[in-house]
């Protein structure tokens, strides 16, 4: 396996754990404690892991060479009942994870953008060995990377995508309450737009302008 797709697979655990973390963290603020139990307001990678989402989509993208990697973790439990603001609520716990990923993308752009402009002078000064400057770059660019690809896809509007309850959450009351669609046939959409390649389209339209923004280019 190649030094790239290490720090791909490493950047996606990251991806995926603050992703998830962060859907839980937003639902204990709204008031629904059921995530928080269960440990998923957490940053340790096992409490989110999705057998399929997270092992084997992934490692089937690798071998295919996919331009990008993207999975899901296992998803957050939310009871509306719960919440302050069922409608609302959903939107931003909805929102949280996606959020979270372009966050941690620009947080990593930083870095990518500080080593490019100063970079040369930490290594000239000993701060920094040129090993490990590119090792940074290297790191940094994989984080964002799957980050943004992670950000993205989730926000594609199918089940059980992120997507879909955002914008389920901003319809009229009565549309919101009884749009409903199992997640078996959102999963089997999902399948098929993959295999056709709209996913990889959709994330090729916005990942590079994104990329290119965060990064300084």
């Amino acid at each position: 396996m190649s030094d790239t797709a290490i720090l791909q697979i490493i950047g996606f655990i990251i991806a995926i754990t603050v992703h998830e973390a962060a859907h839980a963290f937003v639902a204990y603020k709204c008031g629904d404690t059921t995530a928080y139990d269960e440990g998923r307001v957490s940053l340790n990678p096992i409490n989110h892991v999705d057998p399929f989402g997270t092992v084997i989509l992934p490692v089937m993208l690798l071998i295919m060479n996919s331009p990008f990697m993207f999975g899901w973790a296992k998803p957050v439990p939310v009871d509306p009942r719960n919440l302050n603001d069922p409608k609302t609520d959903e939107y931003w716990i909805s929102l949280a994870g996606p959020l979270s990923n372009f966050a941690l993308a620009a947080i990593f752009g930083g870095i990518v953008r500080m080593l490019m402009g100063y970079g040369d002078g930490m290594v000239k000064s000993g701060v920094l060995s040129i090993e490990t400057a590119i090792l940074m770059l290297k790191f940094s660019a994989a984080v964002i990377s799957v980050n943004l690809v992670l950000g993205i896809f989730n926000l594609i509007p199918i089940p059980p995508l992120d997507g879909f309850n955002v914008i389920r959450s901003m319809l009229p009351d009565e549309i919101y309450e009884n749009l409903y669609i199992p997640p078996g046939i959102g999963f089997l959409m999902f399948i098929v737009l993959m295999s056709a390649g709209v996913t990889d389209s959709i994330i090729s339209t916005f990942y590079m302008p994104l990329y290119n923004l965060l990064i300084g280019r």
